[in-house]
């Protein structure tokens, strides 16, 4: 039990090293630093995911190095033969092309599945947004009820999105402190949770916005969100086609098992070196392809919730103050345009055709268009 509980460990912590998290501005610096080569010890880790077969590989490469050390001596047959040497290593060189080929879109297929994902997650942001903004800006203070439980079913949406790709009916601490108990409830008794989210949502909508065209807005936003659940649904419950995936593992394995044959007449004792690097790079672009072939693993999808809820809820938070804002804006701006004189300092007059024109003092300010304050704009030369 104790080598079965190490190897879980081992599995588990080689599959940690794929999750993704939100990339920092320090570490987009790093990565554009020439020391983003330097050896670090992460792949240590990465190695953990694929160390037995490594491990094969090279004890092949050791074996036929004992072989021809210590029986070849002694009468046994040198194997590859001395003749044979080139018409060993012709068959890699030419499979190696094939094999690549594999391996490349291999990887490609399970990034293209990868990226797919997180532009679906960027859209649940732009969805849960807009409707939270609609929300604010179409919803009556008179009810503000409905409004802040759309806000709070808003701020839950990837919550919901996350536990259902995941297979996790546990309600979490942050979906508990989101909903209600009798929320949850309801929640819990469907099999489809989306459904659920986006069944109340547009409950929601129909009780708050009296206007149809309004209605039909923001029910496009509910429709987009079930979109991309369906979306999410596709890539998680679709895997690459197996026999692909088969055939590339298969090739890799017999061609590195081979491979000390042809390596041993160039190599000699350093074979189980050069196989334990040729292995260890082969395995590893092939094993990329399969952890992020399911890209829920990957994707920092805690981090993405997160957001969504902090976004919604400060719709919830800032709509009173931000009407009371744009209502005081408002009446400032029309006391200035009954004077003639908008806030920002700057006179207009009107023109022939009615319109608000700039005044010509304003006009003719070798401030503006000649850079006088601001740079010499012809010139090219910075101002004071």
């Amino acid at each position: 039990m104790f080598i079965v509980s190490r190897f879980s460990w081992l599995s588990d912590h080689h599959h940690n090293l794929f999750k993704g998290h939100v990339v920092t501005p320090a570490e987009w610096q790093h990565l554009r630093s020439w020391r983003r080569h330097l050896p670090d010890f992460t792949w240590t880790g990465v190695l953990l995911g694929y160390w037995p077969w490594v491990v094969y590989f090279t004890l092949i490469a050791v074996l036929l190095g004992l072989y021809h050390t210590v029986l070849v001596p002694r009468g046994a047959p040198v194997w590859p033969p001395r003749n044979l040497v080139t018409v060993v290593y012709q068959p890699f060189a030419i499979t190696l092309f094939a094999l690549a080929l594999l391996m490349v879109f291999r990887t490609n297929s399970s990034y293209a599945r990868w990226w797919e994902a997180r532009t679906v997650w960027g859209q649940v942001f732009t969805v849960t947004r807009n409707l939270s903004r609609q929300a604010g800006a179409w919803i009556q203070a008179e009810k503000e009820a409905e409004f802040q439980m759309l806000v709070r079913w808003c701020a839950a949406l990837g919550y919901i999105l996350e536990a259902h790709i995941t297979y996790n009916r546990d309600f979490g601490t942050e979906l508990q402190a989101l909903l209600r108990p009798e929320e949850l409830k309801l929640l819990d008794s469907w099999e489809h949770q989306p459904n659920c989210a986006a069944e109340v949502l547009s409950s929601i909508v129909a009780s708050a916005v009296d206007n149809a065209q309004l209605r039909a807005a923001m029910d496009e936003h509910i429709a987009t969100y079930l979109h991309d659940v369906g979306a999410c649904e596709r890539i998680q419950r679709t895997c690459i086609p197996y026999c692909y995936t088969r055939h590339t593992s298969r090739f890799l394995v017999i061609w590195l098992t081979f491979l000390p044959f042809a390596l041993w007449d160039i190599c000699g004792w350093a074979s189980p070196i050069v196989e334990a690097v040729i292995a260890f790079l082969l395995m590893g672009v092939e094993n990329i392809g399969i952890q992020i072939e399911e890209p829920f693993h990957t994707l920092p999808m805690l981090s993405y919730c997160k957001v969504i809820a902090k976004n919604s809820l400060e719709v919830g938070r800032q709509r009173r103050g931000l009407k009371c804002f744009v209502a005081d804006a408002l009446k400032t701006e029309l006391a200035f345009a009954a004077t003639g004189k908008p806030h920002n300092g700057f006179e207009l007059a009107k023109g022939h055709n009615g319109a608000q024109q700039p005044s010509k003092e304003y006009a003719e300010d070798p401030a503006v268009g000649r850079g006088n304050a601001t740079g010499d704009l012809e010139s090219g030369v910075p101002g004071p």
